[in-house]
């Protein structure tokens, strides 16, 4: 196999809760789409680096299975690693080129397919591969996810990247290029007398690539390729193998996939104009980026939101009582009218990481559109079945097995079943965690947690829910 740059810099393990199963599955079924369960799915990540976004979604879901492969031997040696570490069977990180895998993948072998962070990056034939694989081996009522430097706003990039080549084109070396290239940004980013407002674009670029770490800024804006592309053309080229354009699964993005508010289908909507209708607004709002679901073609996806679908789902959310009777959320503050929706969402703020049944709270059925709303804002968190963690202690405690195998590895940070990263640096803590294997009651537990360095005034019990309120034991 051919060494790659990302063998020379390792980049940065990552989760993207966009490619999230239960949250395609969701859009999907807002649509009126049937999706593959998450807990029981087959999902393969193309371009996946180290495999990390998938063992953590192995570690979440023991009954699907997941396959991630990539370029890089490197990579992939980290992430086996860490899989083997963790002894989950559910969990296959390959290295491969997917020029070969496209031939080898089995049809329709795949309910989730995800490509992030890859199709922007690579030449012409690669991306005509990402697409082929995923009309070749997504289900037929699979999804397919694909991230990408979208255009126009990849148009200011790109100069920018041009710019920040030429200057480095007497640098040689990956620690002199880096730092030169941090130095021109540096310098670049102040803003001077005289800016007009292309300017003060270009130099907010330099000012985001500034916040990069130094793996990103080498690969993203230093690497071999650079090939933003609009949504019309991805969709095209996504049609062209027989997928459809289905929405986008970005923070404040979902309405693309559905009619403007308050427009009523007169019969089938063209995909067509749901595409042109984006890519407008893409235009309207100088869009930089794109986190695009497609589904197989034929389906005829519903474009005004299934709502009831939301009565199955369960959410969580951290909401507290602001000022004036407001609710905050994060920086967002909002109001209701709704005394009961308030309520509940305060009590879903006091409860917080617990997920309660949406159920409790559907009706009337106008409090739907509410929830909605909170979900596409990033600020309600929804799922379409129980969460896979609990905040309680069985007889036999057992913690996620990727947190037990980052302990054994020693990895300063621990990733939750919520899908998220927490730095865990308390050696007592780690220590117990480590013993929470499922086969270990509470007296054995209880001679572990005495051995322990530990404020004697903590007791197991407490030990033990402060655990589970991080998410870190199974269900």
């Amino acid at each position: 196999m051919t060494t790659t740059s990302y063998d020379t810099v390792a980049y940065p393990t990552a989760m993207f809760p966009q490619t999230h199963p239960d949250r395609l599955a969701l859009i999907a079924q807002l649509h009126g789409l049937t999706a593959a369960a998450p807990e029981r799915a087959r999902v393969l990540e193309i371009g996946g680096g180290d495999g990390f976004n998938l063992i953590a979604l192995a570690a979440a879901f023991p009954q699907a299975q997941f396959v991630s492969f990539d370029l890089s031997a490197a990579a992939v040696a980290r992430g086996q690693a860490l899989a083997a570490a963790s002894g989950m069977a559910n969990i296959c990180i390959e290295q491969a080129d997917i020029m070969d895998y496209v031939a080898a993948a089995a049809p329709g072998s795949f309910d989730y397919i995800i490509a992030h962070g890859v199709y922007a990056w690579v030449p012409g034939p690669v991306q005509q591969a990402v697409m082929a694989l995923a009309g070749k081996a997504l289900a037929p009522d699979g999804l397919f996810f694909v991230s990408y430097n979208a255009l126009p706003g990849g148009h200011i990039r790109r100069v920018m990247r041009e710019m920040l080549l030429d200057a480095l084109a007497d640098v040689h070396g990956i620690e002199a290029r880096i730092a030169a290239a941090r130095a021109f940004l540096e310098n670049h980013a102040r803003p001077r007398e005289g800016d007009d407002s292309v300017v003060s674009a270009m130099r907010a670029q330099s000012v985001a690539m500034l916040s990069r770490p130094d793996a990103v800024l080498f690969h993203d804006e230093l690497g071999e390729v650079f090939s933003p592309q609009s949504l019309a053309d991805t969709a095209a080229a996504a049609t062209a193998v027989g997928l459809e354009f289905l929405n986008d699964s970005g923070r404040n993005r979902l309405g693309d996939g559905f009619l403007p508010d308050g427009a009523a289908a007169q019969g089938p909507v063209p995909t067509e104009a749901i595409v042109q209708a984006a890519q407008r607004d893409d235009y309207a709002a100088m869009r930089f980026f794109r986190q695009s679901l497609f589904t197989r073609a034929g389906r005829n996806p519903g474009r005004t939101p299934a709502l009831d679908v939301l009565r199955g789902c369960h959410a969580a959310g951290q909401f507290q009582l602001g000022d004036n009777g407001a609710i905050q959320c994060g920086e967002t503050t909002f109001a209701l009218r709704d005394h009961g929706l308030q309520d509940w969402l305060l009590q879903l703020g006091s409860g917080w990481p617990a997920h309660r049944p949406v159920a409790e709270i559907a009706d009337p059925a106008d409090r739907l559109d509410g929830l909605f709303e909170l979900f596409k804002l990033g600020l309600l968190h929804l799922s379409t079945a129980p969460p896979p963690f609990t905040l309680g202690s069985s007889a036999h405690p057992l913690a996620s097995p990727l947190v037990r195998a980052q302990i054994a590895l020693g990895h300063p940070a621990v990733t939750t079943l919520h899908f998220e990263q927490m730095q865990l640096p308390d050696p007592a803590a780690r220590g117990l965690l480590a013993r929470l294997d499922g086969q270990a009651d509470h007296a054995e537990l209880a001679q572990v947690w005495a051995a322990l360095p530990h404020d004697p005034a903590l007791q197991l019990a407490d030990a033990l829910a402060l655990i589970a309120a991080q998410r870190l034991l199974r269900a």
